[in-house]
Parts: C-alpha cells; structure tokens; sequence
C-alpha cells in the first residue's frame, strides 16, 4: 500500500508542476462542498485504466460527477470508495477538470483504515478525501483524475 502511494505521488507531483496554482490562502476548517466516490482500476502492464463516478453536494444540491483516469505502468484490479471535503469551490463550473495529488505526510507501514489523499485542479479546487481499496493493483505512474458531469 506504501509502496502505490509513493508511485503514485510521483507520477502526479510530475504532473503537478505544471498545473496552475491558485493563490495560496489561509487553512479554511469550513469546507465549500462534499465529495462520495465509487472507482474501479484495470491495469494490463503497460496502459490502465480507471473509471467511476460519485456525487458532488455543492450549495444545497447534489451533482452527478464521473471519474476517469489513465495510468501507465500498471497492473491488476481493484475499486476505491473515497468520500471528503472541498475548499475553493466558488462556482459549480471551477470543479470539473484534471486533478494532480499533492503531498502527504507518509503512513506508517502498519497504517490501517482510510488513506488520506489531496488533489487539486487547474481552478485551486482541493479535494481532501479519505480513500478506502479493494483488490490488487501494482501502479509505477498514474497520469491524473479527471472529474466532470454527469449529463
């Protein structure tokens, strides 16, 4: 599990660079949005795949959203559940776009439960999630998450 995460933060720390960054800010405890998930990895060693969708709770409405990512490297099968809490959201249109993780402290080897995960887009959006893995997958460098509507 140790070892996913580190590949993958750094194949998006790589993509990461050259995303925008918003303006950096003050820690807001007050999230704008919620976020459910629901995600399944394919990995056929040299392409995979990932695909999925979930609910964004944005301003007193629910938004269908999908989830797709491409990942190089990769090889297995697994689903992730991950739900959290959105900072910088403003307007409904600034949440859909690619989204690169940024850096977490890292787990210890004997960690259990939930890992946690932060993401941001091209717009400053931070998803700050708490993800949960079914399955086996082997990943050397995830390429990003997209998110848009559902239609």
């Amino acid at each position: 599990m140790t070892a996913r995460r580190g590949l993958l933060s750094a194949a998006l720390l790589l993509a990461a660079a050259r995303a925008p960054r918003a303006q950096p800010r003050g820690a807001d405890p007050n999230p704008d949005a919620t976020l459910e998930i629901e995600e399944v990895h394919v990995g056929l060693l040299v392409l995979g795949g990932s695909f999925g969708g979930g609910r964004l709770h944005f301003q007193g409405k629910d938004h269908a959203v999908t989830i797709r990512g491409l990942e190089f490297g990769s090889l297995g099968i697994a689903s992730t559940s991950a739900s959290g809490e959105i900072f910088g959201l403003t307007r409904l249109s600034d949440f859909a776009g690619t989204y690169v993780e940024e850096p977490t402290p890292p787990l210890p080897p004997d960690a259990r439960g939930p890992v946690p995960l932060r993401l941001r887009n091209q717009a400053g959006v931070l998803l700050r999630l708490r993800s949960q893995r079914d399955g086996v997958m082997l990943r050397i460098a995830p390429a990003g998450l997209e998110i848009g509507f559902r239609d």
